[in-house]
């Protein structure tokens, strides 16, 4: 995770940035005058400034809108916390909230409460480096751990693949748009594990992939979470396109979730870098 810290209290941010970094963050520092400029340039997961030195908030907010919709760094948005004085009951920090910051923390920090709080944002949006998300799909790129969760972010269940399902569903995920046909899928993962890989072995690990998230969602509905997959389509994660491929699309619907309308099956396919290139909507989010 990258964390830009700005300010000009030197004494906070470096008790900051050595403490940050035991929790194996990256941590880099700027000055309010350049905070701007560095966000654009480094692009970092979060930013954290500390609003006793950062005192002209509304110019700042206002020009980190025209970086947004640049079309060099159009989509970009690092989240933004604000680091607001103790003395500030915290019923007024929804002024800070209301100016654009994502999460408010009183001075002195609690780094584990801090970063619980993070981590819990991290699952619902994917704003760590080694997180990729679906509302329903959470994978960790670091442990290959893989999650099933709610689009709130909350962990419901959790399931382990092999290596090689691993670099498939993280090819997938990626590129929802994409239809990968079996000989991108074989070069790209035999590129990423230094093994061979046959069309008949892509064929194999996609089978195993999809029978254990359906076994982890058996035991979720074992556990009264009853889910659902969207009209249309077989599975939860991963489908099959006719003559072209596979494809990702988080198709599962959760009782307590209002009904996700984010496309339907692929229609007027287009060849793309991955394969081909569905006309069909989604939208999931990854920074850094």
């Amino acid at each position: 995770m990258r964390i830009l810290l700005i300010g000009q209290d030197e004494k906070l941010i470096t008790s900051l940035q050595e403490v940050f970094e035991l929790y194996r963050a990256e941590v880099n520092c700027c000055s309010p005058a350049d905070s701007v400029s560095t966000i654009a340039r480094d692009k970092p997961d979060m930013a954290l400034l500390d609003t006793e030195t950062c005192l002209a908030l509304p110019p700042f907010f206002s020009q980190l809108e025209r970086l947004y919709t640049c079309p060099i760094t159009a989509g970009y948005y690092p989240i933004l916390i604000g680091l607001i004085p103790r003395q500030i009951d915290v019923k007024h920090s929804r002024i800070y909230l209301d100016l654009g910051f994502d999460l408010v923390f009183q001075k002195p920090v609690d780094c584990d409460f801090f970063f619980s709080q993070v981590n819990a944002l991290d699952r619902r949006i994917g704003i760590g480096k080694n997180t990729l998300i679906s509302p329903h799909l959470l994978l960790n790129t670091a442990t290959q751990d893989c999650h099933l969760k709610n689009t709130n972010g909350t962990l419901l269940g959790h399931f382990r693949v092999s290596p090689v399902q691993f670099s498939i569903l993280k090819l997938l995920i990626q590129s929802p748009r994409g239809i990968w046909s079996r000989t991108t899928l074989m070069r790209r993962i035999a590129r990423e594990n230094s093994t061979e890989i046959s069309d008949r072995a892509i064929d194999k690990a996609m089978y195993k992939i999809r029978k254990i998230i359906a076994e982890c969602l058996t035991t979720l509905s074992a556990q009264q979470c009853q889910w659902q997959i969207a009209a249309g389509y077989k599975h939860p994660f991963i489908h099959t396109q006719d003559g072209g491929g596979y494809y990702f699309f988080d198709a599962l619907h959760l009782p307590s979730e209002l009904a996700l309308s984010w496309g339907s099956p692929p229609i007027n396919e287009r060849p793309y870098e991955g394969g081909w290139e569905m006309s069909a909507m989604y939208s999931t989010k990854k920074c850094g």
